[in-house]
């Protein structure tokens, strides 16, 4: 498939008890600064509760957050195309290489008028196959990875101007979150800013018992694209998260990757996200967070790629309702 297969909007194929999101995220080329905009579906499983659009944005300066919130809309407002990258809530949208939008959460106003450009292949973190079936229950793909953007966004009476910041247009769907996971990408590393990463640790509650957790990662790299997606070595794979801080280890019979990320507390929001089948999850979510990645490759060649304040990474994790 290409970007714009990867795009269309499955909910509008089949409607039903799901969440589908797109999501952009850039960072500033030099400087500890980035932004999170989400277009998201939510269909709950409880019949007494209809489908809602949400706008979700998160915006970290100097590497801290800054913001995090997000407005619920009626569906009835918004619309999702199944072809291609075509959504609209209320007044704001997301169309192929542009985006805009505005929201009002907390007492503050954000606003963004944003478009991109980038020809990359799209990412895909799964094995293609698995993109067609029930299992996993969460997909995500990345239909426009390294791509540049331009552009404004403003909180409150402060504007940024977006020039050139790297970063992504990514696509997510599912019946239902993935009990636990971390989830980590970079768009252009210090050390080599052509390469990119895209990463994930999980852990599943099957049966009322919780596997191991299972680490897929795909990494681009001077032309070479190293995949490491087999969920059979994903249950031989070591990772271990918590708030803060990820290490994780995988290999695919070749090639063998090590991923460390982290960031301090003040680098991170904390999103509640609402899960299908009913009850809430926690997101803490930032995109100034550290990457160490090391590939050794077939011949035993070791290679450094680090970023100070250029990766994604969140932590979903369970939330009491009554916690919300």
């Amino acid at each position: 498939m290409d970007s714009v297969m990867w795009n269309g909007c499955r909910y509008a194929v089949r409607p039903g008890p799901m969440y589908e999101s797109y999501f952009l995220r850039g960072n500033h080329p030099d400087r500890a600064q980035a932004f999170w905009i989400r277009y998201t579906i939510f269909h709950s499983a409880d019949a007494a509760t209809g489908p809602e659009a949400e706008l979700w944005v998160a915006l970290f300066e100097e590497g801290k957050a800054v913001f995090g919130g997000h407005e619920r809309i009626p569906m009835n407002q918004s619309s999702w195309n199944p072809d291609k990258l075509d959504v609209s809530i209320r007044e704001a949208f997301l169309r192929e290489g542009e985006a805009s939008g505005k929201i009002h959460d907390q007492g503050t106003d954000v606003s963004w008028n944003l478009s991109w450009e980038g020809d990359a292949e799209p990412l895909t973190l799964l094995s293609p196959r698995l993109y067609r079936g029930g299992f996993p229950k969460a997909k995500a793909v990345v239909p426009r990875p390294m791509v540049q953007f331009t552009g404004q966004i403003c909180l409150g009476d402060l504007a940024w101007k977006v020039n050139g910041w790297p970063g992504s247009q990514n696509h997510n769907w599912g019946s239902q979150h993935t009990d636990a996971y971390a989830w980590g990408q970079v768009m252009g590393f210090d050390s080599h800013p052509e390469a990119s990463l895209e990463c994930a640790t999980a852990r599943l509650k099957l049966a009322g018992l919780w596997t191991p957790p299972l680490s897929l990662a795909i990494l681009r790299l001077g032309g070479m694209e190293y995949r490491f997606d087999s969920l059979l070595r994903a249950f031989r794979s070591k990772g271990h998260f918590e708030k803060g801080q990820w290490a994780l280890a995988v290999r695919n019979g070749r090639e063998q990757l090590e991923v460390e990320m982290d960031c301090e507390e003040s680098a991170w929001v904390s999103l509640p996200y609402r899960n299908p089948p009913g009850g809430l999850k926690r997101c803490h979510n930032s995109k100034v967070a550290r990457a160490n990645v090391r590939l050794t490759t077939e011949g035993g060649e070791q290679i450094s790629l680090v970023t100070t304040h250029g990766a994604a990474f969140e932590i979903l994790e369970d939330l009491n309702e009554a916690e919300a």
